[in-house]
């Protein structure tokens, strides 16, 4: 049980929330212990006291085939924002989260959406295909493809699987995502409330031992494992670019000492050093 503790502590904390979010909603579905429908998004209901339903009509993830590959999927591309572009700054990216999903409902409405894990998964996915375009990706095992095309793909397996309807819901996160990475882009993109900051925190964590400690992103000790290279200390903005108003574009990267409870735990170093 320890290992499997310690095996979750190594996903980001947003990336985290979640896949287990996404998993305590679907897997009593899929054992039949719970039906689907009091999860779902209908807007009656939720006017009389269900507002669960809003949350929920994000993390049912659906049966079969479809919800492992859609697990998978966001395992992959959160954890990658995570650990890369939002390095050290999880709250802004639970905060860009909370509002693209806000966003998607919004779009949905007209459309009498009653889920919409689906059309979030195809946000993050677009986004991701835009801030690391030339990225490689094993489309269900036998297609390789670089990552710019796969909300396409996956929006024309929804309409071959699911129907033409099913492909105009996925098109509203595709959507949503095409302006989520604008606004980053553009230096734009709002930052998270400080409460918000205090309750995520910045996804990094405080570490010591073999000669050396600072503050480290889990990510990048997997990476380290895998045969890159990690480095302690903070990332500057975010995926090179800056949230807030008046920010604008910069690639700089800053090492700080790391603290915790007033004690001082030595400035960052790099693994292996």
């Amino acid at each position: 049980m320890d290992q499997i503790y310690a095996e979750l502590l190594k996903i980001p904390p947003v990336t985290r929330t979640l896949l287990l979010s996404t998993c305590a909603v679907t897997v009593p579905c899929l054992l039949k212990l719970l039906s689907p429908y009091i999860f779902l998004f209908l807007p009656e209901l939720v006017l009389q006291g269900q507002v669960w339903r809003v949350a929920t009509s994000f993390l049912y993830g659906g049966a079969g085939l479809t919800f492992l590959f859609d697990l998978m999927t966001l395992y992959r591309n959160s954890s990658s924002l995570e650990e890369g572009p939002y390095s050290g700054k999880s709250y802004d990216y639970a905060w860009h989260v909370l509002l693209a999903a806000f966003a998607i409902l919004g779009i949905n409405l007209p459309l009498s959406s009653y889920l919409h894990a689906h059309p979030l998964l195809l946000a993050l996915v677009t986004l991701s295909s835009r801030l690391t375009p030339d990225a490689q990706i094993n489309l269900m095992g036998f297609l390789q493809l670089p990552l710019k095309y796969l909300p396409y793909a996956m929006l024309g397996m929804d309409a071959v699987m699911s129907g033409p309807a099913e492909a105009g819901r996925g098109l509203t996160g595709v959507i949503v995502g095409l302006g989520w990475a604008m606004l980053l882009e553009r230096g734009t993109a709002p930052g998270a409330p400080d409460l918000l900051k205090r309750w995520v925190g910045s996804g990094l964590r405080v570490v010591q031992g073999a000669g050396a400690s600072g503050v480290v992103n889990p990510g990048a000790l997997r990476r380290a494992a895998a045969g890159g290279q990690a480095t302690f200390g903070t990332s500057g903005p975010v995926g090179g670019f800056r949230t807030g108003a008046g920010a604008g574009p910069g690639r700089e990267r800053r090492e700080v000492p790391a603290s915790t409870g007033g004690h001082s735990w030595g400035t960052g170093r790099r693994l292996g050093d």
